[in-house]
């Protein structure tokens, strides 16, 4: 599953850290403005040649820092694009709730 959500900045050169207050199952990918900047839980690539999904053992919010995301940030409209992926040996848990977190 991809789920995509556009944000605004100002001046985005004033961003220090940008980061996701995520809680998922079981493996996602992050993208902003198209560069990947975080994944939890994916060994290797992307869309449906994805490999190494593992199951996610806890549960609920964590904060996932996106490293490199300050270097792809535009001033006006980003995009965030999340691609979410399921572990499916022994059938399919899958959830997800996003918040971006940015400071400046």
């Amino acid at each position: 599953m991809y789920a995509r959500a556009t944000f605004t900045i100002p001046q985005a050169d004033k961003v220090t850290e940008l980061g996701l207050w995520v809680d998922y199952a079981d493996g996602l990918v992050v993208h902003v403005n198209g560069h990947e900047v975080a994944r939890s839980n994916v060994g290797r690539s992307t869309g449906r040649n994805v490999q190494g999904v593992k199951v996610r053992e806890d549960a609920g919010f964590v904060y996932l820092p996106l490293g490199s995301a300050h270097k792809h940030l535009v001033d006006g409209v980003n995009v965030l694009a999340i691609e979410c992926h399921a572990h499916s040996e022994g059938g399919i848990d899958f959830g997800l709730d996003a918040r971006l977190w940015m400071e400046d």
